[in-house]
């Protein structure tokens, strides 16, 4: 398996993999840095490659609209709806996109994110609680006036946020039985004090184990982000 590919984050330790059914890449999530933001922009969908370049290209023109100067203010609601309109204007209402977008601050530490139907991901703190980010709202391409929710929280050192699939929670075995996400927060509590790459590869490595013979019916595609002061 190829190392998950990442990204110098200041004050914290990004990585992330996607793994699809029959071919591994590690030009998984797109990682970009402006006005010493953060952001993470992470697509699942039950399309081709197609449906993620277009979403891709959607927040690329949220971008050139609004310039490097005004893209801070740019809210992560925001760029989904102007995502979700650009894309339903792209294709048919028949298909559809999962999306999480968050936006890390690295000097406030504050993480804000909106979801369009994404699983929600966990946040585990270095008191060893645990949460979801279950804001969400409709999946991209349905309808094109959608507005969407958005939560900021703090991020304090040590703090691990893991961003997935369904590949993940709906790998299944021989019998049937999916991985499931009481598995999946298992594995992440068990290994929390590896770093976001090795964690990354334990938790893979847990996926594949329960699946034993079972081909892989989706992609896998995984993000962790630790913070590291």
């Amino acid at each position: 398996m190829n190392d998950p590919a990442n990204a110098p984050v200041p004050n914290a330790a990004l990585q992330a993999l996607q793994q699809e059914n029959r071919r591994l890449n590690r030009a998984v999530e797109e990682l970009s840095f402006l006005n010493d933001l953060a952001r993470a922009i992470g697509a699942s969908t039950n399309l081709q490659e197609i449906m993620q370049t277009i979403v891709h290209r959607s927040l690329h023109a949220i971008h050139a609209e609004q310039g490097v100067i005004t893209l801070v203010e740019a809210t992560a609601k925001n760029c989904l709806s102007r995502a979700n309109k650009l894309l339903c204007q792209s294709t048919d209402k028949c298909n559809f996109i999962t999306f999480f977008y968050a936006v890390l601050d690295h000097q406030t530490h504050q993480l804000s994110y909106a979801s369009a139907g994404h699983n929600p991901p966990f946040l585990i703190s270095a008191g060893k609680s645990y949460r979801q980010l279950e804001r969400r709202g409709l999946v991209l391409g349905i309808r094109d006036q959608i507005d969407y929710e958005e939560e900021t929280l703090a991020l304090q050192t040590s703090d691990l946020l893991v961003i997935y699939s369904d590949g993940i929670i709906e790998a299944m075995n021989n019998w049937q039985e999916e991985f499931g996400e009481e598995r999946l927060l298992e594995v992440v509590m068990k290994n929390r004090q590896e770093k976001a790459g090795a964690l990354i590869e334990k938790i893979v490595h847990a996926v594949k184990q329960h699946a034993g013979q079972a081909a892989q019916s989706d992609d896998i595609t995984l993000v962790v982000l630790k913070k590291t002061s």
